[in-house]
């Protein structure tokens, strides 16, 4: 494969990358509305179309690692405008995401330390009814009190 063909391969992949790259921050944002909006029923469709775009990333990264080893056999050069110009916005967009996935691991946290205080709430809740009620557990009076 020569040279110049290699490196317009190269160019390619990176700039697919880097299309990758954007759908997560597009995905990575729904997830912040699903989130910030307790729609965590839409959660998991989320992780799902995340986790697709984790997987070409991968393997567009592990084509662009084979390509740059091939043109290194060859001693070809590859720096090119085009090139250094996908990288820099590349690594921009690389920052802006990873900003996102604090941000939404924040608001996980937030949703499980909530879940588990309302469960522990109710798991207490449903503990002091039956001793009040000598055993007997009524839904009603239980969520009258978590109110």
């Amino acid at each position: 494969m020569d040279s110049e063909r290699l490196r317009d391969e190269l160019i390619a992949t990176a700039e697919q990358k880097l299309e990758k790259l954007h759908e997560l921050i597009n995905l990575s944002k729904e997830q912040q509305s699903i989130l910030k909006d307790g729609m965590h029923e839409k959660l998991a469709e989320n992780v799902r179309k995340h986790d697709s775009v984790l997987l070409n990333l991968d393997k567009l990264a592990r084509r662009e690692k084979a390509i740059t080893n091939l043109l290194a056999q060859e001693k070809a050069r590859y720096d090119d405008k085009r090139l250094s110009a996908i990288r820099h916005e590349t690594a921009e967009v690389a920052q802006r995401l990873q900003s996102l996935v604090a941000a939404n691991t924040e608001l996980l946290r937030n949703s499980i330390v909530y879940t588990r205080f309302s469960l522990e709430l109710l798991s207490k809740l449903i503990t002091e009814q039956r001793a009040a009620n000598e055993g007997e557990w009524n839904g009603a009076l239980l969520l009258d009190k978590k109110v």
